[in-house]
């Protein structure tokens, strides 16, 4: 404001200075030439005035519309980098947001298949474990089957050397009776010593 009130005054003293010269020689006096002529003000400033106007019509209009064109380039450039800002922004909170749930998901398969892996080396162990006992229990019958045929088998031969014994022994035929009332007597024998010998 006190800049447009010093222009506006440099501006009308210039208009005094320059409107105090005489336009005819009939004012030889000092004092006449101090006295501003007011045609010469009054052209000076529609002369003024007019150039103003031309100045402001060719010259401030175009180049304040060129301004304000210039300026809301700038404004239209800072708002699109705001948001570009912004936007990158977003895109990089969203990155790492999907980063951690990517590790926080990694972390879970890991733990799932850890969890997996172990469940099926407890299974695979209950399973060898198992297969074993069922391979001990069978082996253990086999062996009682075994140890059971081998006995009859025992039996049956001794049965048939004690038959062939008692007849040579006793000279005579020996009946059915005889021979199952001894073998019956060499079998108890025989498990009272195999009872005593486990």
């Amino acid at each position: 404001m006190k800049k447009k009130i010093f222009l506006i005054l440099i501006l009308f003293n210039s208009f005094l200075l320059t409107s105090c010269s005489a336009i005819s020689e009939e004012f030889e006096s000092i004092p006449d030439k101090l006295w501003p002529n007011i045609w010469v003000t009054i052209s000076t400033i529609i002369a003024f005035l007019i150039m103003v106007l031309i100045v402001f019509v060719f010259a401030y209009k175009p180049v304040k519309k060129l301004l304000e064109k210039r300026k809301d380039y700038i404004e239209k450039n800072i708002q699109e980098s705001k948001k570009a800002l912004d936007d990158a922004n977003m895109a990089k909170n969203k990155a790492q947001e999907e980063i951690q749930d990517a590790h926080k998901q990694a972390g879970e398969i890991l733990s799932k298949a850890q969890q997996v892996a172990l469940d099926n080396q407890n299974k695979m162990m209950e399973d060898t474990k198992k297969m074993i006992e069922e391979r001990q229990e069978q082996s253990i019958k086999e062996l009682k089957k075994n140890r059971e045929n081998m006995q009859k088998e025992i039996n049956e031969q001794i049965i048939n050397n004690s038959f062939d014994l008692s007849k040579e022994i006793l000279k005579r035929e020996v009946n059915q009776d005889d021979n199952d009332k001894l073998v019956d007597e060499f079998i108890n024998k025989l498990n009272k010593e195999n009872q005593n010998n486990d």
